[in-house]
């Protein structure tokens, strides 16, 4: 199958990236390095903070968040996006969350002077990089969904994915490692920040993961990759 081959490429580049990022992002301990106690640090009192070191770090550590900057809009994203993946009825928790973000890493702007050229000029179409950031999702089935139920998610996520024009490529199929916790997969390319954030708000990217990827899976992991400058 043609899909296996660049998959598998991204999945055991990205499982090892999100792995040894996630080791140095882990929530203080006893033992932890003062890198590690200084991302709890990081984190500003509010009602937030609280769901911040318990629900997010369930999944990922502290540095995931600290070290990004977004806005509301983004952070809504994000968080509805990843908490939708833990369980049904956090709508609240992801609200405060969302806000307390926000008003603690909002993304910072700013205005270039007049003459300054914009920090594409000069770059042709030929040159420019297509794709800025890949995000993939991989997963395992519950232990009674069928064979046919599986095949139809995928098909149904493919055709959802591929209904966003925000989503500028699509890839859906199996991890070619066949001992891989997470044996299927779906990746998709966007070219901006902005791209990816319409995406994991479009209703029809939400009406997917409420009515047919939740019933049916039972563990999942979520991975953004950035194209270097």
């Amino acid at each position: 199958m043609q899909l296996k081959t660049p998959l598998a490429i991204l999945v055991s580049g990205l499982m090892l990236l999100v792995g040894s990022f996630m080791l140095g992002s882990v929530i203080a301990s006893p033992g932890a390095s003062p890198a590690q106690g200084d991302l709890a640090a990081q984190l500003p009192d509010g009602e937030g903070k609280g769901y911040v070191q318990t629900i997010c770090t369930s999944c990922h550590g502290l540095g995931l968040i600290v070290y990004q900057r977004k806005t509301l809009q983004g952070w809504e994203a994000t968080v509805w996006d990843m908490l939708g993946r833990i369980s049904a009825g956090l709508d609240r928790e992801a609200e405060i969350i969302s806000t307390y973000l926000f008003e603690s890493f909002p993304v910072e702007t700013s205005t270039p002077p007049a003459d300054d050229p914009p920090a594409d000029a000069g770059l042709s179409e030929s040159t420019a990089p297509r794709f800025q950031i890949f995000h993939q999702v991989v997963f395992k089935f519950k232990p009674e969904v069928s064979e046919a139920q599986k095949t139809a998610l995928l098909e149904s996520g493919k055709k959802m994915l591929e209904s966003i024009p925000q989503v500028a490529t699509v890839l859906v199929g199996k991890v070619a490692q066949e001992d891989s916790e997470f044996p299927y997969g779906l990746v998709t390319g966007f070219q901006s920040e902005e791209d990816l954030q319409a995406y994991r708000s479009h209703p029809a990217h939400r009406k997917w993961l409420e009515e047919d990827y939740r019933p049916l899976v039972l563990k999942s992991q979520v991975t953004d990759l950035v194209a270097m400058e």
